[in-house]
């Protein structure tokens, strides 16, 4: 389970934002754009997404969740005599998320078969170069701190601190707690899914598929490690025209090659997430009370 001190961390990071404004207040003021109106069945995704369309409910609560502890965090910061430059953002767009590819370990393969897999390259600020840096880690970790919004001082740090020391904190923190506590468990689910007999007997097929379509073969080449191998593959081309290019090709080719692997385990995660469900009910309807009861949120968006 995250822990309060994982929120302060994420929450100051995320209060260095300017967000652009919105008529929503934001948070649990905001519509939530939730498929159905299903307010429990939403939650229950979002707690254990166990394919694409479950994984869109998951960044939807997820936000809402967040904004939860960034407004409190901002308001309390504010009441402390120091300064906050968070502004509340609505839920992301359904629409929107649907262009991603890929949720996680959840791919869009009909998106991914049309398209291939979109490559963003995120162009270093002027004066920092790959040359004057020992290691990848030293210079991502430069670019990092050269296109971060602010540097929190100590002081700003220790009213974060004392912000979260509150006991209304604890109470706002509580549904983000409850909520990380059961996706924790859910991750174990899946982890044994990932393991599986019926999944790992496809995995042969699969590697035996993309190596076909020209990957390079290796032992630990499978559908979760495939990025990665499509990473290293970009990596030595020589330019950006030639990476994308190659993400886009990998995309498709790994379409192709998952569909029955991800059958199968979208099967075995769908049989888990009924039985977590069931399992964790109670909690679930704590979390959809907090989030849609009351008049918070319009679970039709």
């Amino acid at each position: 389970m995250r822990t309060k001190r994982y929120l302060m961390v994420q929450a100051a990071v995320l209060l260095a934002l300017v967000a652009c404004t919105s008529e929503s207040d934001g948070g649990a003021g905001a519509d939530v754009p939730a498929a159905g109106g299903d307010v429990d069945g939403v939650v229950a995704n979002a707690v254990a997404p166990h394919d694409y369309d479950s994984a869109i409910d998951e960044v939807v609560v997820v936000h809402v969740l967040r904004e939860q502890v960034d407004a409190y965090l901002a308001e309390c910061v504010t009441r402390r005599g120091g300064v906050s430059s968070y502004e509340a953002t609505p839920p992301p767009d359904r629409e929107s998320i649907t262009e991603e590819e890929a949720l996680g370990d959840f791919p869009n393969l009909a998106l991914l078969r049309e398209r291939g897999r979109t490559l963003t390259v995120t162009e270093p600020p002027p004066g920092i170069s790959r040359d004057d840096y020992a290691t990848d880690d030293e210079y991502y970790t430069a670019i990092e701190m050269a296109t971060a919004d602010r540097v929190y001082t100590d002081d700003e740090r220790e009213l974060l601190d004392e912000c979260t020391a509150e006991a209304d904190f604890a109470e706002v923190s509580e549904p983000n707690d409850l909520y990380q506590g059961m996706r924790s468990a859910w991750f174990d689910d899946l982890r044994e899914i990932d393991s599986a007999a019926e999944v790992d007997d496809l995995r042969d097929e699969f590697r035996d598929c993309v190596v076909a379509g020209g990957m390079s073969p290796a032992p630990e080449l499978n559908e979760i490690t495939f990025w990665a191998y499509v990473d290293g593959e970009n990596m030595a081309l020589p330019d950006v025209d030639a990476q994308r290019a190659n993400s886009r090709d990998r995309g498709m080719l790994f379409a192709d090659c998952a569909a029955d692997i991800y059958e199968v385990k979208d099967r075995l995660r769908r049989e888990a997430h009924d039985a977590f469900v069931e399992e964790h009910e109670d909690d679930i309807a704590r979390l959809s009370d907090y989030l849609y009861g009351e008049g918070r949120l319009d679970a039709d968006g």
